[in-house]
């Protein structure tokens, strides 16, 4: 979904943005974690990104 200010496709009568956008962004992040990990080159930097946000 692109506009936040349009109706939720899940027809509660809410604003997009008021309603299921987090956890659609939540998929989409969870998705796109998934299929960078495919990538070695790319799990490489997602592991050091957590090892670095781990010691903070």
């Amino acid at each position: 979904m692109s506009d936040d200010k349009e109706l939720c496709p899940c027809e509660s009568g809410k604003l997009y943005k008021d309603c299921c956008k987090k956890a659609y962004d939540q998929g989409n992040a969870r998705q796109a974690i998934l299929d960078a990990l495919k990538d070695s080159q790319k799990a490489k930097e997602l592991r050091e990104l957590l090892k670095s946000n781990q010691s903070e």
